[in-house]
């Protein structure tokens, strides 16, 4: 059994006679069973066995033929500026509202 289990049994042990010192009304041992029994819960965390990390090893295999090369294709895109009706600033044909005044585009 693993000793910080056998810890945490001792704290579930200490937090039942607490229960039952409540029935009884005695105060202090309500008082220094519930202090045991959080030591043994601390106690039994620390001795907690820790994680041991793991290293992978990954093989990448050379590709045996070379990748083509793509070449990125750059898009030119126009944008016809209209006036606004309102404050004749210019916005774009495709924009709903004015960017200057936030008046709506009308048809």
């Amino acid at each position: 059994m693993r000793s910080d289990y056998a810890l945490y049994m001792v704290a579930i042990i200490f937090f039942i006679i607490t229960g039952m010192s409540i029935a009884l009304a005695e105060n202090l041992w309500v008082v220094t069973t519930a202090i045991l029994g959080f030591l043994f819960i601390g106690l039994g965390y620390t001795q907690k066995p820790k994680r041991q990390a793991t290293a992978i090893e990954v093989r990448i295999p050379a590709p045996s033929t070379p990748l083509p090369v793509v070449k990125e294709r750059e898009v030119i895109r126009e944008v016809v500026m209209i006036p606004c009706k309102y404050c004749g600033a210019l916005m774009a044909q495709t924009a709903t509202v004015c960017p200057n005044c936030g008046a709506k585009r009308t048809a």
